[in-house]
């Protein structure tokens, strides 16, 4: 980790291959391999998800038990938690256009060979959670690798913007892969993880076309010669010792974030205010499968609140381009956190729908300003270590906010445990617009000298 040591000057921008940075706007499409980045992550996210929703319901078809279902998963859960932050160090220090590929052909594996197992009857409950133990593997080593790559592969400049397209997607992947991969069981339990593997086998293909990206050991533009967060080796030291030191740079991202005032004010903010978002969507899904008797309703109102996150991730790049980032992110925060109120006082059920909408519109164009920002802060070769630091603050924060709001309904009530969540994303969003630096975030072309003027710390 380094202090900035410039002031006033701003750095220059991403200077790897092929992207020439000029007054002209760059294409994402001419200049850059974002084309093939987003090929590949896409039908990968795409496949995993469709395989995610079917192996609990493979365990439940095959023994009955949801209890055991539910084991399948929290085991997956687990060990993808228990590598993640192995996996941000690996990132880092390897390839990782290497490192994708390896993601993709360890898929076609997986979900192709269980897919084939499954047709011939030879997968049972013990089968797939060896397999579940696999996918966690392959997720906490590998799964951030090609977040991990996106700054290396897009001109700074446009980091938001990409963010905002690949939200979009996130969208659509979130409405469809579940009804796709419903619709593929009605052909076979295991079809779906057959087609996780035709979707690994195009992210193959996207990963392979991928020339032009940031490489370990290439100049990252922060004057980082590739491992900004490397810690010397301690010579003549011991094993131990050396292990001791290993684990400290494998953590490092997450010290980044809670060690600076800026940095930490935003990990705080984001990990209360998504996973209460979260946490609110599961226990008001769960009151209208009780209120109606229907979990097509229930499901129907998650339905319209991911549309409005479709819709607002569609509008993101036209609103980062006029709007200051500081302004995106404080309306994301409070648009939510005020229609979370409504959503825990209306009675109505649609209404609940129409305010989730309503709420959702801005939060793609407030996490793409937010994440790009704070991906700037962070050298190119430290992407790992920030983005496994990130998923596994997020993940801590939707299983105590998740479990918390369900404990309080049980106890209190829906409306009781709906207000305390939308309390705590009004908390969160007071922590994030009394920060005078993030309220003062321009817009994406002017990030560098920002970062500049207000001598944050970079990583």
């Amino acid at each position: 980790m380094k202090q900035s040591s410039h002031s006033g000057a701003s750095l220059p921008e991403n200077d790897h291959a092929g992207i020439v940075a000029d007054d002209a706007r760059p294409s994402l499409w001419k200049t850059t391999d974002y084309g093939p980045w987003l090929v590949a992550d896409t039908s990968g996210t795409l496949g995993a998800s469709m395989a995610g929703f079917a192996i609990p319901l493979i365990v439940l078809a095959v023994t009955g038990s949801a209890a055991q279902a539910s084991l399948v998963s929290a085991v997956q859960s687990c060990v993808s938690a228990a590598t993640n932050i192995p996996g941000g160090l690996l990132q880092d220090r390897c390839d990782r256009r290497m490192l994708l590929l390896i993601w993709s052909a360890t898929g076609v594996l997986l979900f192709g060979g269980a897919g084939l197992l499954g047709r011939m009857g030879w997968l049972g409950v013990a089968g797939l959670m060896v397999l579940a133990i696999l996918l966690g593997l392959r997720s906490g080593l590998l799964g951030n690798t090609s977040n991990a790559m996106l700054r290396g592969v897009v001109p700074d400049r446009e980091l938001a913007r990409a963010m905002s397209l690949n939200s979009a997607r996130d969208a659509v992947i979130n409405l469809a892969s579940d009804p796709i991969s419903g619709m593929l069981m009605h052909m076979g339990n295991t079809v779906p993880l057959l087609s996780g593997a035709v979707m690994n086998v195009i992210s193959m293909i996207g990963a392979w076309r991928i020339r032009r990206y940031w490489k370990v050991g290439d100049d990252d533009g922060n004057g980082d010669g590739g491992d900004g967060g490397r810690h010397g080796g301690p010579s003549g030291s011991t094993v131990r010792k050396e292990m001791e030191i290993g684990w400290r740079v494998a953590f490092s991202g997450m010290e980044w974030l809670f060690r600076w005032p800026f940095q930490r004010c935003v990990i705080i903010a984001s990990m209360a205010f998504n996973g209460s978002i979260n946490a609110l969507l599961l226990i008001t899904q769960m009151q209208v499968t009780r209120q109606t008797g229907s979990t097509f309703v229930a499901a129907m109102v998650g339905t319209i609140g991911s549309v409005g996150m479709l819709i607002g991730a569609a509008a993101a790049a036209g609103i980062i381009d006029r709007l200051r980032g500081g302004i995106i992110i404080c309306l994301s925060f409070w648009l939510m956190a005020v229609g979370s109120f409504g959503v825990a006082l209306m009675p109505n059920v649609w209404g609940k729908g129409l305010l989730l909408f309503v709420g959702l519109l801005m939060l793609p164009a407030g996490n793409a300003v937010a994440g790009g920002y704070l991906s700037i802060l962070v050298s190119k070769g430290n992407q790992g270590r920030l983005g496994a630091a990130q998923t596994l603050c997020g993940m801590g924060a939707y299983a105590l906010l998740t479990a918390a709001g369900g404990v309080m309904m049980d106890r209190f009530g829906y409306t009781t445990a709906a207000l305390a969540l939308a309390g705590i994303m009004g908390i969160a969003a007071l922590i994030a617009s009394s920060n005078g630096v993030l309220r003062s975030i321009p817009k994406p072309d002017a990030w560098q000298g920002h970062i500049e003027r207000c001598g944050l710390q970079r990583f």
